[in-house]
């Protein structure tokens, strides 16, 4: 073939790389799917959604592959199915009532890692927002200790053991048994749940285990207790003007919370593992995990609601249980938050907690309250 010739190439690398997703977009894209994605698959909602807007000019997603956006369906649905995660609470230490913090929490935070807190007795009165708190509290010592700056102050809560089993409870993210029929669970589930020193806390749930890890924050929240023997206790201390009682009687009083613990021992030993903040129509009783069998103090209620929340925080508690999903903190929020890791920080550390930190309820009526 005579003359010139031109010919054309058109030349690649045999391997391409691939154009990635900066980090931004895929955050973006996932908070997208998390929030406005379908939360049901009942009628092919997942395949449709993906669909339109995977091919969605625009989108966050768009040029996604099917497969991933449909497996982040899947599993967000699947999250939903198991204990819930909180990350937003507006509420901090200094939230609580200064009297309650000062005289029942002082003595039970140094040992968080090592003791659970279980709250008894009358509905709203705070036992749930209380637990919720001081957990918050300590996940966020807790990471704010390991400088983990990848995670953010979280929890979980369930009411059933079962939803614990897809994500065990960490020092990072503790978790609270709320409400979850307490008095249905045997002696070896609550010696090993209420018990955050244990090396191995590892329960059978139903096809499955659930398991927690060795110094993970852990609550229990529960309404029963003998309303009669508050009665009568109550009116013994009136009487006597000795606010405490008999660790028999305490026992009476928490027992329609431990009806699936038969034997006595078995019940010496949870008590062992967990503070008790016991909360009834005339005041509180409060006992610090121990093996002995000394009196148990009780502050009587004041004239004032039958509240731990400040007074102050009761318009926050409102706006929170509005609008739940507003995320809109308070704007003492994060002077408080300090206020509160620095008093947790000293506790844990064996410190005594200056003067300046405490407002001291004044004396009841009806004696030392």
């Amino acid at each position: 073939m005579g003359g010139k010739q031109l010919r054309f190439w058109l030349l690649k690398p045999k391997f391409e790389k691939k154009i990635t997703i900066d980090q931004q977009a895929r955050d973006d894209g996932y908070r997208f799917i998390r929030d406005f994605g379908p939360k049901s698959n009942n009628k092919n909602q997942f395949m449709e959604w993906t669909d339109e807007y995977i091919n969605t000019p625009g989108s966050k997603i768009e040029g996604w592959t099917e497969g991933k956006v449909k497996e982040a369906l899947h599993n967000y649905m699947r999250g939903r199915q198991n204990a819930k995660t909180l990350e937003y609470w507006p509420f901090t230490l200094k939230s609580f009532a200064p009297w309650f913090f000062d005289r029942i929490l002082t003595r039970m935070l140094p040992t968080m890692r090592q003791h659970s807190i279980t709250w008894i007795g009358r509905t709203r009165t705070g036992k749930s927002l209380g637990s919720k708190t001081v957990l918050f509290a300590q996940s966020k010592f807790e990471i704010d200790l390991a400088e983990r700056a990848d995670l953010v102050p979280s929890i979980l809560t369930a009411k059933h053991l079962d939803f614990f089993k897809a994500e065990p409870l960490t020092k990072f993210k503790p978790g609270v048994f709320d409400d979850g029929m307490l008095q249905k669970m045997d002696a070896s589930f609550l010696k090993a749940f209420l018990n955050p020193s244990e090396e191995d806390a590892t329960v059978w749930a139903r096809y499955s285990s659930a398991h927690f890890e060795q110094g993970a924050g852990r609550h229990a929240c529960n309404n029963p207790y003998d309303r009669k023997v508050d009665e009568d206790m109550f009116a013994k201390m009136k009487t006597t003007k000795l606010w405490e009682t008999s660790y028999s009687d305490f026992v009476k009083l928490i027992m329609p919370s431990f009806t699936a613990v038969d034997d006595e021992e078995d019940l010496d030993a949870i008590l062992a593992r967990t503070h008790l903040i016991v909360l009834t129509d005339n005041g509180i009783y409060h006992r610090v995990a121990s093996t002995g069998k000394g009196s148990v103090d009780f502050i009587a209620w004041d004239t004032e609601p039958k509240d731990l929340l400040a007074p102050s925080q009761h318009a926050i508690f409102k706006s929170y249980k509005m609008n739940p999903q507003g995320h809109q903190l308070p704007p003492s929020f994060h002077e408080d938050s300090a206020w509160s890791q620095e008093a947790l920080r000293r506790l844990v550390n064996g410190e005594q907690l200056p003067r300046g930190y405490i407002v001291y309820r004044p004396r009841s009526m009806v004696g030392d309250a």
